[in-house]
């Protein structure tokens, strides 16, 4: 798989002549919703990617949507702290969602450093009037629960909308991954289509006021003082007090070489 770039557009799913599903149209004529996914997996072209492309691909089947954007989160890794164009452009991309799965697998018990960092970069609001789907990936049982517990609060936090229960996918179940993604579907895709349209609703009685953090460059969301802030707090909560003056690179050196190691 190519790594020269972190976004990419594929095409929706066609739909059968047996099934084809009402279209929701937002607030122009004939507008599809914007469906987009983020994997905050370290590597890159990840099974975690992979089962967050499944799940957007099965909802496209009941929920026409204008194409499916994917966002990895790999090739950023080094770039979270540097105003970069590429992270900038992720951000506004994840902002203007209507449909938002955001996948990590389980680390430590929780979701990565990685997708926390990208995260805590988007403004206060940012999600306001997207409809978002926590997805995590876990090797135990045990852990299936760290996509409400601890992914759900910050999605909620941004402003997004998250009606429907966490798609939790242990590894065993890879192999039967459709089954897994068919029942949640079926399970939880009327409550996401309503989601959705309850936005669109309440997009259209606020006067369809803009969503997303608009066309501005990097500099103005991702100010080097917040970056150095965010470092500096990760780097606090892994790097004992006594060492961090001493660690190579400082915290910034400290927080990659973390993302890098991590066997994800």
């Amino acid at each position: 798989m190519t790594q020269s770039s972190p976004l990419a557009l594929i095409s929706s799913p066609s739909t059968s002549a047996s099934h084809v599903p009402s279209p929701v149209v937002l607030s122009a004529p004939g507008e599809l919703p914007r469906l987009v996914v983020i994997s905050g997996n370290p590597r890159t072209g990840s099974r975690t990617l992979g089962v967050a492309r499944d799940l957007a691909e099965r909802i496209a089947d009941d929920l026409p949507v204008a194409g499916i954007e994917i966002i990895d989160l790999a090739p950023l890794a080094r770039r979270l702290f540097d105003n970069d164009s590429q992270v900038a452009a992720a951000a506004r991309t994840t902002a203007a969602a209507d449909l938002l799965i955001v996948a990590s697998p389980v680390y430590k018990g929780s979701y990565t450093g990685l997708l926390k960092v990208f995260l805590d970069l988007l403004p206060g609001g940012a999600l306001r009037g997207v409809t978002a789907v926590p997805l995590v990936v876990s090797a135990a049982p045990d852990h299936s629960f760290a996509g409400d517990l601890y992914l759900r609060p910050v999605l909620v936090e941004l402003g997004a909308t998250v009606p429907a229960r966490s798609f939790a996918v242990v590894e065993d179940q890879l192999l039967d991954l459709d089954i897994v993604v068919d029942s949640w579907v079926v399970s939880h895709g009327d409550v996401l289509r309503a989601g959705v349209l309850g936005n669109a609703g309440a997009r259209q009685r606020a006067g369809a006021a803009p969503r997303g953090l608009g066309a501005v460059g990097p500099t103005d969301h991702f100010p080097r003082v917040a970056a150095d802030h965010i470092t500096h707090a990760v780097a606090d909560a892994v790097v004992p007090a006594g060492q961090r003056s001493a660690a190579p690179g400082g915290p910034r050196a400290v927080l990659r070489t973390d993302l890098a190691e991590a066997a994800l």
